[in-house]
């Protein structure tokens, strides 16, 4: 999987050079807000099995530290028609159709194949296929809560939650026990559900239980499709050295 820093640079030298291309074709688009977080990780390894942090338990309740009662990014203003095709490019009456020549002209200028972000993607060899290891890892998280020890442990947990006055049955629907958990900041009743899901974790041991469950999968699925995701991980790397470039 890509990391923060190395999907943030690509975004930013994409968007360097697509600003370059649309400049030449008459238009000045700004760069998209960009909200760096040193936390990100695509498979969400603090939240993975629900909150797990006593300590954010008892100050955020459900909510993600660092956005609550946090203004919003600024919203950027829609394109025209015309800048989105410069950008994009020109879509297509029918499956396997090509555009005509008109439909590929913005300005009296030709569009690139893919418009200006095709281009930059194209300048980087960025126009690969990044899935594999985020539908790997989708397909691990259900996987191993069916396996027999994660099942008894989530019953545990299920258990816990009941001794304290809460009948849940995952701590994926923990937080719907606190409606304020959909608001913009923490209620004490979600925050005393979070705490309480927090300790039942902890009692349980069912994060450690979990993840050991999904990791022997996940394991099998690194050994089933190794030459795959080695050949993503160079081919990212590549893509990474060449934005460096751009953006430096």
């Amino acid at each position: 999987m890509e990391n923060y820093p190395e999907r943030h640079a690509v975004s930013q030298a994409k968007w360097h050079l697509a600003q370059d291309c649309m400049a030449r074709l008459g238009f000045t688009v700004a760069m998209p807000v960009s909200i760096p977080s040193t936390a990100y990780d695509e498979a969400d390894m603090a939240r993975r099995y629900g909150v797990m942090d006593p300590a954010q338990a008892r100050t955020y309740g459900y909510h993600v530290p660092g956005i609550v009662n946090g203004a919003p990014p600024p919203s950027q203003a829609p394109m025209s028609a015309a800048e989105q095709l410069a950008l994009t490019g020109p879509g297509v009456s029918r499956p396997g159709a090509a555009p005509s020549a008109a439909a590929r002209q913005v300005n009296g200028k030709a569009t690139p194949a893919g418009g200006c972000m095709g281009q930059a993607m194209a300048q980087l060899h960025a126009d690969f296929d990044t899935s594999l290891p985020g539908m790997l890892d989708m397909e691990s998280l259900p996987r191993a809560q069916a396996e027999p020890q994660v099942q008894a442990v989530l019953k545990a947990w299920s258990s816990c939650m009941a001794g304290k006055g809460y009948s849940v049955n995952s701590p994926f629907n923990a937080n719907s026990l606190a409606p304020s958990s959909s608001g913009p900041s923490p209620s004490a009743q979600e925050i005393q559900v979070a705490t309480a899901d927090v300790g039942c974790k902890a009692k349980t041991n069912l994060v450690k239980v979990w993840f050991d469950a999904e990791a022997a999968i996940q394991q099998q699925q690194i050994e089933q499709n190794n030459l795959a995701l080695e050949r993503l991980r160079k081919n990212i790397t590549a893509v990474v050295k060449a934005a460096a470039s751009v953006s430096g």
